[in-house]
């Protein structure tokens, strides 16, 4: 721990960034240099008395060296902007450096502070640079994809997607098409809009990108949900396992894939021969069975009695028997 009156410059005492500690709150300084009207303006904030009367302590936080190369990243990106002339290629290029690097820091600096809403201002203002002067750069269609989805997060929906439908009408031979129809799917699908959704999935199924692709399986699965095409829903489930590039979205395409098999006509059997040695996927689905009192929970129930008698999950597999056939009898 470091003291310094609010009257001196803390940089002279510390390296990384001060933290300001005042009635149990602590406050993140942004800047090292913290004046007079900053120190009053503190002391005013957290209802303690002048700058002259009030103590004020600071730690020291290391930087994240990543964070810290960035930064230097983006300094010089800025410098060599500046010093090339508009219209020039190579400034086209570093514009879009320079806001890929932005949001890379924005974004690590909000992982790091846990702080949800991240301000990305600044990245859509230096693509927006990108765009204004230089319009027929070939990083345009980047641009207007990435500036697209972070207006579209930003909840600036009717900018952001007139920027990834752009892609899409005006750039039919890029590779990042499909890239900017998988933006246009998810939102459409959020809008409930299937007709459209279908539209973009099947440019989005053509990207070049196994992470698109994979996405774009994993919604068309609910598209045919949502249609009531449950065996088509499932083939689609089965295609982002296939490809296998997401973990998480693989694992969350196993659980959704449960609805499907409650819901079709012989859905039970269906999962035995998708799902026959994961009996954790097989004894969430007999559970889904059970409270929903669906045809196929004795044909679960007997397959993981029979193939995995040594499972830690046999006696819960008995008893939701017994609990089933109970309710049966009374029925």
């Amino acid at each position: 721990m470091k003291t310094s009156s609010p009257y001196s410059h803390p940089t002279e005492v510390m390296e990384g960034l001060p933290i300001g500690w005042c009635d149990g709150h602590v406050v993140r300084v942004k800047h090292l240099g913290w004046t007079f009207l900053f120190a009053l303006m503190f002391a005013t904030a957290c209802g303690g008395s002048p700058p002259s009367q009030q103590t004020f302590y600071f730690v020291e936080i290391p930087e994240d060296p990543e964070l810290l190369a960035l930064e230097e990243q983006i300094t010089l990106l800025e410098a060599e902007v500046s010093a090339l002339p508009p219209g020039d290629t190579v400034r086209a290029e570093r514009l879009l450096a320079l806001a890929e690097a932005q949001e890379l820091l924005i974004f690590a600096r909000s992982e790091a502070s846990s702080v949800s809403g991240a301000d990305y201002s600044p990245v859509i203002a230096t693509y927006q640079r990108l765009l204004d002067e230089h319009p027929g750069a070939p990083q345009i269609p980047r641009a207007l994809i990435d500036s697209g989805a972070l207006l579209v997060e930003a909840g600036q929906g009717v900018v952001g997607r007139s920027r990834l439908i752009r892609v899409y009408e005006e750039y039919p031979d890029s590779p990042l098409q499909p890239t900017a129809c998988v933006l246009l799917a998810d939102d459409a699908f959020a809008h409930e809009k299937i007709s459209e959704t279908q539209t973009y999935l099947e440019c989005a199924v053509q990207s070049v990108d196994p992470v698109d692709v994979e996405y774009a399986h994993y919604m068309w699965a609910w598209v045919q949900l949502n249609q009531g095409d449950y065996r088509a829903a499932l083939d689609a489930f089965g295609q982002v396992r296939v490809i296998g590039v997401s973990p998480d979205l693989i694992a969350t395409a196993e659980q959704d894939s449960l609805v499907a098999y409650l819901l079709m006509e012989g859905g039970a059997e269906r999962a035995i021969s998708d799902f026959g040695g994961r009996p954790d996927l097989l004894s969430l689905l007999l559970a889904t069975y059970a409270e929903h009192s669906a045809d196929g929970f004795d044909t679960l129930a007997s397959y993981l009695v029979e193939h995995f008698p040594g499972d830690e999950r046999l006696s819960d597999w008995c008893n939701a028997i017994s609990l089933f056939d109970s309710l049966r009898s009374r029925s």
